[in-house]
């Protein structure tokens, strides 16, 4: 009760306060206007600058403003990004509406890099920007991160799920640098490195999303820089009276993309033709149902029209001393697989005081409530911990002669009586579960303007906090609870993250000569304490996991991790007339979860920059407006292993003893080796770069090309085993990419009131291992071959079926029969040996791409996404022989099977032995997806007025509408395919700003 009466106490003072500085601002002259674009539509953090001072503001979502009137006579310079700038005198009016006109040839335009933000045409390195009304444009989403699929070029991102909470998204920039370590790239969050998931950030409150691609842009977080960084900005108050904004959307969720099951007649029909009516009709419960004329439709028994919500409210404003903004956001979702249920509650406050012309105190903080508690969960086993089930799990391979049902209508926990080891999988949810994750993200920052001009110190401090509590119980009502007369697991976990940034800046322009100098000074530290409780065994059911000490067997276990960081930094900018620029930086890291020798990495770049148009020789030539030429090269880490790594530790080994063998004795062996040499992964990258805007400005874009040469890779090298280990990790291979960017924006129509604007991205990469073990061998086990792409895959090649008519006994398989598996003989030898397994494609696309076009009618406008891939082959699960004819009881794909009657090549034969080999089935996984199609409509201005609101938008969409592909499964995008499948999404929307 006290912390929530503290709670309303400090909430009170800051709205007092508020309120107090708003009612301060009002008592002087006021000057209120509002900043349009050609179609009378506001635009959101347009500038209003006081020319020759400092005064300035920022129109809110609805192109309002609020500032001191200044003196009569002054120069107000309005500018937007994309727009014409604009200087006008102030004439002493209170009420000013300023139209700007849009402006193609965005170089300068203001991007955010490391520390700071640079103008456009001043970038030397490969950075990529997605605005807010980028985002807005893709329509609500739950997790913002999906809102980026196709957005920039290089940009690589995978679903491999589908749960209520967004699924499991992988992200990866220019292709995988590593073999056995993450390819995530770094994510910063309003300058400090966040490492909680993306889709806690609510998206109504991203201003701008940055992408540093190549070495020199990313250098300046040099050992963890490796991958790439993501920089997330968050919008700020502006200067003017209080804003509210609502935004708000409701969804329905539709599952797609099911591929053909058999039916239950079908399913007999397979069963008879491979073993003939025998062992159908002594298994009782599939005869009985079959006679019933029972089809059980698993997949559709377990899923639902999902539903999904998301409620946003933003409180903002200020004035030249104080800017403030409050957001709260509400998500709930309810999963297409029954059961699957996820609900967050985010808070957000960003401030900024700035009590002198000296010095500005700052916040940016984030609150996240998360409960996954309606996400079904499946048992690990043992002590681990369980893990989310992903909705549908088996409802796949499940017997459509098999009901779900008991004769009462309850799910059944064994349906299936003659197959005891075959559960309901639907009963999953039966499982009580709590799982509850709280995190605390804050940044605080401080900016004194020092006594030399151009001078600058800023002491930036970042602190996150992780709570997680996780319960579960298992009783009689699921198959885990059967099996082991009821079963609890509990963990509790809490993570701290703190880190101090002493940071120097120096910018000044002499003449023709910009300097922009960059120092730091930082330290970090990471701490995660997790207990977990397994307990097996209980008298009785109705204490759950409070209970816990009555179960029989009870397993505790307790993990601590702690890691620290310690970083040195320069970065040095110069302009010579604003044509020919110089970048560069260097970085120095420490990690203590590195050997003693080699605790530090030093991570050096250099970057140039050459603004062609600006040359003379230039300036007849009319259709370019703007021409840059860009290289880059330099180093970045990658510090990919966990605390301890390096030290040599045991393991616990649990045997048997005594005279009868059955004592349970306990010893210890070596678990690994001390290595004091293990270090970073370090990538060293070139990248050549042009950025570009021609006829007017028409037309926009930049092409990149570049190489990356990652060395030092993390494996597992095999060692004597005297040592008491067989392998010890090392830093020993290397891997390359190389690849080819292209971004194009074209404005295809400007008028009044239409216009029509296409953006494409294209991404070709193309990845290799140089090496692996030093020795020149390839790890055949692993699928990793030197020359070959890390996702290659290898093994034999299906070429078909065998027919009647073929000489089979002169064959390279001789024993086979016709009807089975047809293998390709690779090496021509005249029969199939290990060494005919051959090279199948890869995994990771070799081309991405994304195309977006945007219609806009006076009020209206249309958005439509269309996002694909290319060049991919994977296993489709679905086809594998082990689970098509493990003994005709499990479910599979309606196949065209080989026959006597139907010689196809498409399929084996419906009987055991026909695919001796184990022979895979890959497909073409490329894509073509429709990602979204979304409408808005602006109210006009009159109908604003009546409804005493600034700006009302309507909008409607279809997320994940149509894929088009030879895929024959669930997503061709899963890495797996026994999910939920990829649901298609129809969303309405309001936005709201008063």
């Amino acid at each position: 009760m006290i912390q929530y009466i503290r709670l309303i106490f400090y909430g009170s003072f800051v709205f007092v306060l508020v309120l107090s500085v708003q009612r301060l601002a009002a008592q002087t002259g006021q000057l209120e206007g509002k900043v349009i674009d050609q179609s009378s539509k506001g635009l959101e953090g347009a500038t209003i600058l006081v020319k020759g001072t400092t005064v300035t503001t920022l129109t809110d979502a609805a192109g309002n403003f609020r500032m001191p009137a200044p003196q009569p006579g002054s120069v107000l310079v309005i500018s937007s990004v994309g727009y014409e700038s604009q200087e006008l005198t102030y004439e002493g009016q209170r009420v000013l509406t300023v139209t700007l006109q849009a402006d193609n040839t965005a170089l300068d335009e203001v991007v955010v890099v490391g520390y700071g933000t640079q103008r456009k045409s001043d970038l030397t390195g490969s950075v990529a920007s997605v605005r807010s009304e980028d985002l807005e444009k893709q329509g609500p989403r739950i997790n913002f991160v999906q809102s980026l699929q196709g957005a920039a070029p290089g940009l690589n991102i995978t679903q491999s799920g589908n749960s209520a909470s967004s699924g499991s998204i992988s992200i990866d920039i220019r292709g995988q640098n590593s073999i056995s370590a993450s390819n995530d790239p770094l994510v910063i969050l309003d300058g400090v490195p966040y490492t909680g998931g993306l889709n806690y950030i609510d998206q109504s409150t991203i201003a701008s999303v940055e992408i540093l691609k190549d070495a020199s842009s990313a250098a300046i977080y040099g050992a963890r820089g490796a991958n790439g960084v993501i920089i997330i900005t968050t919008k700020k108050g502006m200067t003017g009276k209080p804003t509210i904004a609502y935004e708000g959307s409701y969804g329905w969720k539709q599952a797609y993309g099911i591929p053909r099951l058999l039916t239950g007649p079908e399913h007999w029909a397979f069963g008879v033709e491979r073993y003939g009516e025998g062992p159908l009709l002594a298994d009782s419960t599939r005869t009985t149902n079959y006679e019933n004329g029972l089809s059980t439709d698993w997949v559709k028994e377990a899923t639902q029209i999902g539903r999904q919500q998301k409620h946003a409210v933003t409180l903002s404003g200020g004035t030249d001393k104080f800017n403030y903004l409050f957001a709260g956001n509400f998500s709930g979702v309810g999963g297409i697989a029954k059961g699957d249920d996820y609900q967050q509650v985010t808070g957000r406050a960003n401030l900024t005081v700035k009590p002198t012309e000296w010095l500005e105190i700052g916040t940016n903080s984030q609150y996240t409530f998360m409960d996954n508690s309606g996400i079904e969960v499946a048992f690990s086993g043992g002590g681990s911990a369980p893990h989310d089930a992903g909705g549908l799990g088996g409802a796949f391979f499940m017997n459509p002669l098999v009901s779900p049902y008991d004769k009462d209508g309850n799910l059944a926990i064994i349906p299936w009586k003659e197959r005891p080891t075959y559960p309901n999988p639907l009963a999953t949810r039966n499982a009580q579960d709590e799982d509850y994750n709280r995190r605390l993200f804050s940044n605080n920052f401080l900016v004194v303007k020092l006594p030399l001009e151009g001078l600058s110190y800023k002491l930036n401090t970042g602190y996150s906090f992780r709570s997680a509590n996780r319960d579960i119980f298992w009783g009689s009502n699921t198959i885990e609870g059967i099996q082991n007369t009821g079963q609890a697991y509990s963990s509790d976990t809490k993570e701290t993250d703190w880190l101090i940034e002493n940071l120097l800046f120096y910018n000044r322009t002499f003449g023709a000569h910009r300097l922009d100098v960059t120092l730091l000074y930082s330290s970090q530290e990471n701490r995660d304490n997790t207990a977990t409780l397994y307990a097996r065994g209980f008298p009785i059911e109705d204490l759950t996991w409070y209970q816990p000490g009555s179960a029989e067997f009870i397993t505790p276990g307790r993990s601590f991790l702690q890691e620290s960081y310690l970083s040195q930094m320069a970065r040095v900018f110069y302009s010579f007339n604003d044509k020919y620029l110089v970048t560069a930086t260097v970085r120095r890291d420490g990690f203590s979860a590195f050997g003693s020798a080699k605790k530090f990495g030093v991570f050096p770049s250099i970057a140039l920059g050459w603004n062609i148009h600006r040359e003379g020789f230039m300036q007849d030539v009319n259709w370019i407006d703007q021409l840059k030429l860009r290289a880059t090269y330099g180093e970045n880490g990658n510090q990919a292993i966990s605390a301890y790594s390096t030290l040599a530790k045991m393991s616990r080994s649990d045997y048997l003893t005594g005279p009868g063998g059955d004592q349970q004795g306990v010893g210890y062996l070596p678990g690994t080796m001390e290595n004091e040499l293990l270090g970073w992964e370090s990538t060293r990258s070139l990248n050549v770069g042009l950025d570009y805007a021609l006829v007017g400005g028409r037309l926009s874009g930049a092409l990149d090309f570049y190489q990356s040469n990652t060395r030092d890779l993390l494996l597992n090298r095999a060692i004597s085993s005297v040592n008491g280990v067989t392998n010890i990790l090392s830093n020993i291979g290397k891997v390359q990419n190389t690849g080819i960017e292209l971004s194009l924006t074209s404005r295809n129509i400007t008028h009044e009131h239409f216009e029509w604007m296409t953006s494409l991205n294209v991404s070709h990469n193309k990845n290799k291992i140089l090496d692996l073990y030093g020795d020149g061998e390839d790890d055949v086990a692993n699928s990793w071959f030197i020359g070959r792409p890390i996702s290659t895959n290898f093994g034999y090649l299906y070429e078909g079926v065998w027919q009647l008519n073929d000489d089979i006994p002169n064959s390279h398989q001789p024993t086979a029969k016709a009807g089975d598996v047809k293998i390709m003989d690779a090496t021509g030898d005249g029969q199939i040996t290990p060494d005919d397994r051959t090279f199948i494609g890869q995994r990771a696309p070799k081309v991405t791409f994304g195309i977006t076009n945007q219609v806009t009618y006076k009020q209206f406008s249309l958005n439509i996404t269309v996002t694909g891939r290319t060049g991919i082959t994977r296993i489709n699960e679905f086809w594998d022989t082990d689970i098509v004819y493990a003994d005709a009881i499990r479910n599979t794909l309606k196949q065209n099977w080989w026959s006597p009657d139907n010689p196809t090549n498409d399929y084996p034969a419906n009987r055991d032995g026909a695919n001796p080999f184990g022979v895979r089935f890959y497909k073409n996984a490329s894509f073509i997806r429709i990602n979204q199609i979304g409408g808005t409509y602006e109210l006009p201005a009159e109908a604003l007025d009546r409804l005493k609101v600034s700006r009302c938008q309507i909008s409607v969409g279809l997320i994940n509408g149509f894929t088009f592909t030879p895929w024959n499964g669930l997503d061709p995008e899963y890495s797996s395919q026994r999910a939920t499948p990829m649901d298609r999404i129809y969303n309405i929307g309001l936005n709201l700003t008063f």
